[in-house]
């Protein structure tokens, strides 16, 4: 009798506990702007069963639309792309999906932007963690997801929600604030509230439009630019990967590797791009998957230097999303062959059609430093030379050498000159300053 008092003690603690948490959480925690609320909300709600799911980050919600892609597949889309989306939280998004419908094909992107990734119990922080764990189901795997994600410095803000905003419990204007947003329909009712003029808003089943045209930005400053670095590749990425493989295996679910396109200016800033796509390919290789880097396009299927296509240097908008969709239906109904459609190498692409100079990417873009070394984006280095002019001063004659050091003040008022290696015909490309980081 007293065990049972015991246990029945223990068990109501919890529901006052999980009660408290909750209410706390409605109080101070902001997401009246999650997409992943709704996103997650339309995935345990759906009367039909969900037959596909695409995974990755930013960049793969803004790219298929599955309002397009059901045509295209014959099946039942769903996009789960969150914003900075790394292995495991792919992981879990499965395991999630899985448990409430029956998976037929898993679309698994592989973008170099997140293969970088910390040790998980290096992790300073869960961000991109939480987006996707505080919208799961109580279940086992999500215990094992907020567990393995990072270390026990982060188990309060992981299973306390609350706890992230808590100074914000005694600030009496903005807790009013948020109730009165928590009380409007569309936040009862999961819809989006899109303002007229925005640009970005969220669609339907995780799809996310966006109309904004990437700007002729000739520089930029953000984490995606630079070598990708092969040697940060962590140890855990990779036993997420092998786990995601191991569960699809088990669960009889297909399971391909892809790609989506980003603009070829941002990939040809990484310099080691052709060694990561070596490494993917082998990965895909060893577990017998096929893989399909829409980076490695011909241009007549799909134009990555048309910058019509882009939001900015690391996402499609709904134009290239209306155009990435239907390239993608056909190459996985095998309409197209990845022969006709796709270069075998990345330098390959690189090296056929025109000479293109992109412009500057920052190499200090840690740096906090007026001064700046930058390097030139361009799909011939070594075989050109360039002269650096600003304010109509020459910092730097014609040289071969694709680096420079320039302060921030002469990158705002700069022109770069170019011309082939042993040719006279000079070009140039006004550099039009931005310091913008890339969301990935």
């Amino acid at each position: 009798m007293k065990m049972i008092k015991r246990i029945c003690g223990i068990l109501l603690f919890l529901l006052l506990f999980a009660g408290t948490a909750k209410v706390l959480r409605y109080l101070v925690n902001d997401d009246t702007r999650a997409y992943t609320r709704i996103m997650m909300h339309q995935m345990h709600t759906s009367k039909e069963n969900i037959d596909v799911i695409f995974l990755g980050a930013s960049h793969v919600y803004r790219s298929l639309n599955p309002e397009i892609m059901d045509s295209e597949l014959g099946m039942r889309t769903f996009n789960c792309g969150t914003s900075m989306q790394h292995l495991d939280g792919s992981l879990a998004l499965i395991k999630e999906a899985e448990a409430s419908n029956r998976l037929k094909q898993v679309y698994l992107d592989m973008s170099s932007g997140i293969a970088n990734d910390w040790a998980y119990k290096e992790r300073k922080g869960l961000a991109s963690t939480y987006i996707i764990s505080d919208y799961m189901r109580p279940s086992l795997f999500k215990l094992d997801y907020l567990l393995r994600s990072g270390n026990s410095r982060h188990y309060g803000n992981s299973f306390i929600v609350a706890r992230r905003d808590a100074d914000k419990l005694f600030d009496i204007p903005y807790v009013k604030k948020l109730l009165a947003k928590k009380s409007q329909d569309y936040y009862r009712n999961y819809e989006w509230n899109r303002s007229e003029d925005a640009t970005s808003y969220y669609f339907d089943r995780g799809y996310v439009v966006d109309t904004e045209v990437m700007l002729d930005r000739n520089y930029w400053k953000g984490s995606i630019f630079g070598r990708i670095g092969m040697d940060k590749v962590s140890a855990d990425w990779l036993s997420s990967f092998r786990e995601i493989c191991r569960y699809c295996r088990d669960h009889d679910i297909r399971l391909t590797l892809m790609i989506v396109p980003v603009p070829e200016s941002t990939l040809v800033s990484a310099a080691d791009y052709q060694d990561y796509e070596d490494y993917v390919l082998k990965l895909a290789e060893e577990e017998k998957l096929e893989f399909f880097d829409f980076n490695l396009c011909r241009r007549e299927f799909f134009d990555a230097s048309d910058r019509s296509l882009f939001k900015d240097e690391g996402h499609l908008n709904v134009t290239g999303a209306e155009h990435f969709g239907p390239l993608f239906g056909s190459v996985m109904r095998g309409e197209l062959k990845p022969s006709e459609v796709f270069y075998e190498s990345f330098s390959d692409k690189l090296s056929d059609g025109e000479t293109r100079v992109y412009g500057l990417y920052d190499l200090d873009k840690d740096s906090k430093d007026e001064k700046r070394k930058v390097g030139v984006i361009t799909n011939r280095a070594g075989r050109l030379e360039y002269q650096v002019v600003s304010g109509g001063k020459v910092l730097r004659d014609f040289s071969s050498e694709g680096e420079f050091e320039c302060t921030i003040d002469e990158l705002k008022d700069m022109t770069l000159r170019w011309r082939s290696i042993g040719e006279n015909e000079i070009f140039e490309l006004p550099i039009i300053y931005n310091d913008k980081k890339t969301e990935v």
